[in-house]
């Protein structure tokens, strides 16, 4: 896999990772979303910390696809983002969110 695939593939996860999807601060408000979310549309979904900008959504379960994609780019060492983040991180990563968001720039890495 060359970098270029890798890319591509990198953003396409992105754009169905976090684009689009409102943020939660942390993952008990994500939770507490899911489950309001889930009744109402009738469908089953979970609360997750996004590898791109470090916050927290609700969405489906990653299908085997996606599964098998995130394994295949870690195996030729390409890294979506940290997924688990010390409480320092979690405040450094929310206060450049904000930061980006109030000068109007794209806030996910």
């Amino acid at each position: 896999m060359n970098k270029y695939t890798a890319t591509v593939i990198a953003n396409r996860m992105e754009q169905n990772s976090c684009r689009g999807k409102r943020e939660y601060m942390s993952m008990r408000e994500a939770n507490d979303g899911a489950i309001l979310v889930s009744r109402r549309i009738g469908e089953s979904l979970v609360a997750y910390q996004c590898s791109f900008c470090c916050l927290f959504h609700v969405g489906h379960r990653p299908s085997r696809k996606r599964v098998l994609a995130e394994r295949k780019l870690k195996k030729y060492g390409f890294q979506l983002g940290k997924t688990r983040l010390s409480p320092e991180e979690m405040l450094t990563a929310v206060r450049e969110k904000q930061q980006n968001a109030s000068e109007g720039g794209r806030s996910c890495k």
